[in-house]
């Protein structure tokens, strides 16, 4: 019985150890305590493939709804598809607003300026929309969802660094 009890401080002292010196072997489940940057993009699936912000996820217009779930509400979210045209960025930004996600923004530029902009992006860049005119808009932050410009997003990239 001794010999056990001995064990059971010897591990306690080497797991503390361990621990207090940043070697313990579970410390990246701690870093998804640091908010992070997640930009979504809701174009479908071959749109997403041929063209889509360096680093930025996929979750279509028609599943959105239902992962928001899957969702940390500690990070920050932008929101992108198309164009200033397409209305399903700031559509799904509600949706985050909606439940409670504080950080949210909608990227009304869409893969279309943000391409022309020649920001970094991952893709052959093939499908025609990306060559569509944009035009610079005024970015309203004052109603429910604050939307952001193609520049300010770029800064969030780099700040959080999503993108090298």
């Amino acid at each position: 019985m001794m010999n056990v009890k001995k064990m059971y401080v010897s591990l306690f002292m080497v797991g503390a150890a361990l621990f207090l010196t940043g070697c313990w072997p579970f410390k990246d489940a701690t870093k998804s305590l640091k908010p992070e940057l997640v930009i979504i993009n809701v174009l479908e699936q071959p749109e997403f493939e041929d063209c889509h912000i360096q680093g930025s996820i996929n979750i279509p217009f028609d599943e959105f709804e239902s992962k928001i779930s899957y969702l940390n509400k500690q990070n920050h979210y932008v929101i992108y598809c198309a164009d200033y045209m397409c209305m399903s960025s700031g559509f799904c930004a509600n949706l985050l607003k909606k439940a409670k996600f504080e950080h949210v923004w909608a990227y009304e530029g869409g893969m279309a300026e943000w391409y022309q902009k020649g920001y970094p992006f991952e893709g052959k860049a093939q499908f025609e929309y990306l060559a569509s005119q944009y035009e610079d808009m005024l970015h309203d932050e004052s109603g429910d969802v604050p939307t952001i410009s193609a520049e300010k997003l770029l800064e969030k990239i780099k700040d959080f660094a999503v993108i090298a």
